[in-house]
C-alpha cells in the first residue's frame, strides 16, 4: 500500500508545499511512508478478531491449556494501537515541523 498510493501522495504534498525538493528529502518521505505502514501492521494488527496474528495467539493460548478468544486478544492489543497511533502522529508533526524549518516555510504559506 505504500510504495504505489501513500508514497506518491506524501512527495506530491511535498513538493505542492515547498516547491522542489531535494533527493535526502524524497528519501526521508519515503522511510517516513513504510515506518508508518509498519506502525499499523505491527501494533495495530491484533485490533482484528480475524487477522492471522490474532488467530494464531489464539490457536496457540488454546493448545497450552489458556481459554482465550479472538475478541479478548483484540481488545487486549487496544492500548498498544493507541499508543502506536499517538506516537506515530507525534514523529509525524515532528517531522513536518523539521521540513517547515528546512524549506523556510510555515504550515500555511506552502505554495510555491
Amino acid at each position: 500500500m505504500c510504495a504505489p498510493l501513500i508514497n506518491p501522495m506524501a512527495q506530491g504534498a511535498a513538493v505542492a508545499r515547498y516547491g522542489k525538493i531535494d533527493e535526502a528529502t524524497e528519501d526521508k518521505i519515503k522511510g517516513l511512508c513504510a515506518s508508518n505502514e509498519n506502525y499499523g501492521n505491527f501494533f495495530a494488527q491484533n485490533c482484528f478478531m480475524g487477522a492471522s496474528g490474532t488467530l494464531l495467539i489464539v490457536s496457540t493460548l488454546s493448545e497450552q491449556g489458556y481459554p482465550v478468544d479472538a475478541l479478548q486478544i483484540a481488545l487486549w492489543s487496544l492500548p498498544i494501537a493507541l499508543c502506536a497511533v499517538i506516537v506515530g502522529t507525534a514523529f509525524n508533526l515532528l517531522f513536518d515541523k523539521k521540513l517547515n524549518a528546512q524549506y523556510k516555510k510555515s504550515g500555511t504559506e506552502g505554495k510555491k
